[in-house]
């Protein structure tokens, strides 16, 4: 479980939170990177929006991000 409600809701960094923002909020998910440099891969994630939160499984000792 990741709670992301300490970050900067303007997603895409234009300056303004607005719908964009929103779309891009629903489409948050955990990412897994198994080693460094190799690729990112998204995991099963449960969007929690209203406690701005995201969870998944992370099978593993990785590193792993929120991202859209």
């Amino acid at each position: 479980r990741i709670r992301y409600d300490k970050s900067d809701h303007d997603f895409n960094d234009d300056g303004v939170e607005d719908s964009e923002d929103d779309d891009i909020e629903t489409r948050l998910s955990i990412w897994r990177q198994e080693t460094i440099g190799g690729v990112y891969v998204k995991l099963p994630t449960l969007l929690t929006a209203d406690v701005d939160e995201v969870e998944g499984e992370v099978p593993g000792f990785s590193r792993f991000a929120i991202a859209y």
